[in-house]
């Protein structure tokens, strides 16, 4: 690890790359050491939490804890308001925390293969999120919230739980047709989530969802069951 730390001053200290090194702790002093940091990777380590003194670094815009043990978004990451990219595929999460509601310059949030069941209302504040990586969780409904994350062009939510999808929570985005939505092990579709939409027109924005959804079967009311 020592070679990596001198590689990265020697580098002008705004990258940081300690992956694969089996850390459970990163200590106060070597966060200390990159008041200039832009980018921190450690992925494919054993950390539970990160130092609170993280939160000192407030140039970082790139995160990756991906690959680690960690069951919920470490507070000092809360307090890095410039933070653009926050990676933490593949760890224990089980929720997101209050205060995420703080990151509002987060673009990319990739949350995959951990252990969420819903998300907080206050995630609709990331007006800055264009991509949100939500693959491989067991998330049961999605918040009106996201309806309103006008800037969100890629919503993941492959193989999840999901039985019901408020009209709210994607109507702005289908029928723009900004937003590419990825979808497996979809249940049915709630009468409350697709009865307002027939009163627009299906041709022009129903139809091109179909080839956005790779769903199985989608449920809608007065249609029936359509097996894709």
């Amino acid at each position: 690890m020592s070679k990596a730390v001198e590689a990265a001053k020697e580098d002008g200290g705004t990258n940081l790359q300690l992956d694969n090194f089996e850390l459970q702790s990163i200590p106060k002093k070597l966060i200390l050491q990159f008041p200039k940091l832009q980018t921190l990777s450690l992925t494919q380590n054993q950390l539970a939490t990160l130092p609170p003194a993280l939160a000192t670094l407030q140039r970082l815009e790139i995160i990756d804890l991906g690959g680690n043990q960690m069951a919920t978004i470490p507070a000092c990451i809360l307090d890095l308001f410039g933070l653009e990219q926050l990676s933490m595929v593949d760890n224990k999460i089980t929720s997101i925390p209050p205060g995420i509601e703080k990151m509002t310059n987060l673009q990319r949030l990739v949350l995959q293969k951990n252990q969420l069941v819903q998300l907080p209302d206050e995630i609709g504040s990331l007006s800055n999120l264009s991509m949100l990586y939500l693959g491989t969780n067991k998330i049961t409904s999605l918040p009106r919230t996201i309806g309103g994350m006008k800037n969100v062009t890629i919503l993941s939510i492959f193989e999840n739980e999901l039985e019901v999808i408020a009209l709210s929570v994607l109507l702005s985005h289908l029928l723009s047709e900004q937003m590419l939505l990825y979808f497996w092990n979809l249940g049915e579709v709630s009468k409350y989530a697709c009865g307002s939409i027939f009163h627009m027109d299906m041709t022009m924005h129903l139809l091109p969802v179909f080839h956005l959804l790779p769903l199985r079967r989608l449920f809608l009311p007065k249609l029936g069951k359509w097996s894709l």
